[in-house]
């Protein structure tokens, strides 16, 4: 099991065991693609899992800037610190796919977390790995300017092979807001930074998609 730091997006979990008990006690509900589905302040009804699709979940500033947490894909469950703290949500979570989630009431997912050790085991591997990209996202902010953040994540999703010479592609075909989403910036910080590494020959744009110089 890893994450992709480039977009800050865990691997999909299959268990199908664990889906079955979880739909005996959950609920079910379908959203459509870019759906608000809690914002901060409020009280979740239960521990969500995501059955199918992915989420994306957020911090946004009181000037509307975007701070992406992590995007979750099936398998994977949110609401752990609501379910076990008491405390309500601090986090915008959205449907970034047609997504499928499943709703355990905190009383039962309590009761399972005691019995059932796929659900247990579950809950420490999503649990284990929010830290791992937190501690990853300290270092980003504490240790690295916008500029060398954004340049890791170029490189973490960088094409293997080569387009031309040395320029290589990028497996994901961001924008400026995906970008200052993922890394905290503004989108005005990013076109300057932007501007800032095509002067200085490690990216240039072709047919709209970015290319970065590796030697």
């Amino acid at each position: 099991m890893r994450y992709n730091q480039s977009n800050l997006l865990l691997d999909p979990l299959d268990a199908p065991a664990l889906e079955r008990v979880l739909l005996q006690y959950g609920t079910v509900k379908q959203l459509p693609p870019r759906q608000i589905f809690s914002m901060p302040g409020d009280q979740l009804d239960g521990l969500i899992y995501i059955q199918e699709g992915i989420t994306r979940h957020y911090l946004m500033s009181i000037d509307g800037m975007e701070k992406l947490l992590y995007q979750l894909p099936k398998g994977w469950f949110f609401g752990e610190l609501c379910c076990w703290s008491g405390l309500r949500t601090g986090v915008y979570s959205q449907a970034y796919t047609k997504a499928t989630l499943i709703t355990i009431p905190f009383k039962s997912a309590h009761m399972l977390a005691d019995a059932n050790e796929v659900f247990r085991s579950t809950i420490l591997q999503c649990l284990t790995f929010k830290t791992l990209i937190l501690r990853n996202e300290i270092e980003n902010i504490s240790f690295y300017s916008v500029k060398e953040r954004i340049k890791r994540l170029f490189l973490a999703a960088a094409e293997e092979k080569p387009t031309e010479g040395h320029w290589h592609s990028l497996k994901i075909a961001y924008t400026h807001a995906m970008l200052g989403s993922i890394v905290g910036a503004s989108r005005v910080t990013i076109s300057k930074v932007f501007n800032e590494l095509r002067l200085e020959g490690f990216l240039r744009t072709v047919n709209n998609r970015i290319q970065i110089h590796l030697p």
